[in-house]
């Protein structure tokens, strides 16, 4: 993660934000100052003094998938899939991120992704319960040096009074006109009175110690998750992993503000894609298959069947587990019905998991078949 923080301003300035995303062409061209900027219009901008002549149409955009490099065939060729579920399964794949592991997968032929938008910024809800039990813990530290100071102060109160109790002690013993008894009685107390005050002192000490010592880890993590979910906020590039584990670099497109969904882009590949199941194909008691990255676990799968809708999910007894997200929800064609993801009313339901379907992903970032 720490290597990647170097390229956030570069992707975050070139990183492209455009409406129709999935059809049509990407172009680039160097600014003034050599800069590669990305556009999805062949015409110059305004501030631009570049001719739409001088710009470059992206390899791998729609419109062109001439000398791409094969992932679509390599992959078959490597697989050979014996049924629509293992062919599905060529265009899942891993998404990794500075604010975890997910899963995605090809939409188009020409490299656009489909995953989670909290695979690539990280969980909302997670997000603000955790700023909440930072919160609490802070007030908390607080507390707690302020007792320490209290504690020291009555430390220090006991003490001064620890020594004015020897200086009398001293004066009993000189004091001839007191007896033996009375100058013993009152040593013993002063002794009594000052292991109680050692062993006190010694005892708060500790605490102190191992209170620091604590607090210094807690400011420790505290700044590397807020540094961790900085990056993630704004970071543009991410890795994908391929079911033959390949490594590829991939930026994000557009992440959206209504759905818990994001767009990503690998260029300059050709790759395998999942198609899309017609809306009226999905129905209630269907068989349906979830293929991810669950708990670190790459191309795996599972399957149930499709339990109903709620509350615009897909709902299915099909285990999504942590790392299935940004995943497909796919039939029994291989065709995918929705996008695997953890939403907050997943964690009250045992055995259940949700996907947004894949029309809205659809219709969000303007995708069409290629």
């Amino acid at each position: 993660m720490k290597k990647m923080i170097w390229l956030v301003p570069l992707f975050f300035f070139t990183s492209i934000l455009c409406c129709n995303l999935c059809t049509a062409e990407i172009y680039k061209y160097k600014d003034e100052n050599g800069v590669w900027r990305f556009t999805d219009s062949p015409t110059a901008s305004p501030e631009s003094t570049t001719s739409p002549e001088s710009m470059e149409v992206v390899r791998g955009t729609a419109g062109d998938l001439s000398g791409l490099q094969d992932l679509e065939k390599a992959l078959n060729d490597k697989f050979r899939p014996r049924n629509a579920i293992e062919k599905a399964s060529l265009g899942t794949v891993t998404v990794k991120t500075p604010a975890g592991t997910g899963s995605g997968f090809f939409i188009t032929n020409d490299g656009y992704i489909l995953t989670n938008k909290h695979v690539i910024r990280g969980d909302e809800n997670r997000q603000r319960e955790t700023r909440k039990y930072i919160g609490k813990v802070d007030n908390r530290v607080k507390q707690i040096k302020k007792d320490f100071r209290a504690e020291k102060e009555r430390l220090r109160k006991t003490k001064t009074y620890l020594d004015n109790y020897r200086k009398s002690v001293n004066a009993i013993k000189k004091d001839t006109r007191k007896n033996r008894a009375i100058r013993e009685a009152e040593e013993a107390k002063y002794a009594m009175e000052l292991e109680k005050y050692n062993a006190w002192k010694k005892d708060y000490e500790e605490r102190k110690r191992d209170f620091e010592s604590n607090r210094r880890q807690y400011e420790t993590d505290k700044i590397s998750y807020k540094r961790s979910n900085s990056i993630a906020q704004l970071t543009q590039t991410f890795k994908i992993i391929l079911k033959d584990d390949t490594e590829l670099d991939v930026y994000l497109v557009s992440a959206s503000s209504q759905y818990d969904l994001a767009l990503l882009k690998l260029d300059r590949y050709k790759t395998p894609k999942l198609t899309p199941a017609q809306a009226r194909q999905v129905a209630q008691g269907g068989r349906v298959y979830a293929i991810g990255s669950p708990i670190g676990l790459g191309d795996s799968v599972s399957s149930g069947v499709l339990s109903g809708f709620d509350r615009g999910y897909i709902q299915t007894n099909a285990q999504i587990y942590p790392g299935n997200s940004g995943g497909p929800l796919i039939n029994e064609s291989g065709e995918v019905i929705g996008i695997n993801t953890l939403k907050q009313i997943t964690y009250k339901f045992e055995g259940l998991g949700f996907a947004i379907p894949v029309q809205k992903a659809i219709s969000e970032f303007g995708i069409r078949a290629n």
